[in-house]
């Protein structure tokens, strides 16, 4: 995140948020992506490419049952995908919005964090009351595995983008 102040220390309130703004875009971008080549690997290697968004569109959008749905519909899964990006977008955002808060405040960022595990976990109770048969074809472990490499991805964006602000001298006064 770019740290940016004027001669008094004061935040430039309307870059700051445009920083947290595309922060967040690419953050969720990157998340979403990593879940969407966690998955593409693992449908390779079972020999069925595009098979999980493709079954997550097709119980989404369709309202097939997990266990009916079948083969690999390229337009299904591009449906998907755009859902699931949307998704990870929004979650990048609130996660830099987190990472800016806990930049002026550490005990809300704490409290970020809980509130995202509480989120997870939420997620897989969710998911195991109103999608059971899902989790059980995708595999428990592996939608774990896949929102693990996810939150490591957008970690390691925003572990990068602080530590680049941090070496940068702060912005001084316009001449």
């Amino acid at each position: 995140m770019r740290v940016l102040s004027n001669a008094s220390g004061s935040e430039d309130a309307a870059p700051r948020r445009l920083s947290v703004v595309s922060e967040g875009l690419r953050a969720g971008l990157l998340g979403g992506l990593a879940v969407a080549l966690f998955f593409g690997v693992a449908d390779a290697r079972q020999g069925r490419p595009l098979h999980t968004p493709t079954l997550l569109g097709q119980v989404i959008f369709l309202g097939v049952p997990a266990h009916q749905a079948q083969g690999s519909d390229p337009a299904m899964a591009l449906a998907y995908t755009v859902l699931h990006l949307a998704v990870f977008v929004g979650i990048g955002s609130v996660a830099a919005y987190g990472v800016a808060s806990f930049e002026r405040s550490p005990p809300l960022g704490l409290l970020l964090l809980l509130l995202f595990v509480v989120f997870e976990a939420g997620l897989f109770a969710a998911a195991g009351a109103f999608a059971p048969e899902l989790l059980r074809v995708l595999g428990t472990g592996r939608v774990a595995a896949a929102n693990g490499v996810a939150a490591l991805t957008m970690t390691a964006y925003f572990w990068w983008v602080y530590a680049a602000a941090r070496r940068r001298p702060p912005a001084g006064p316009a001449d």
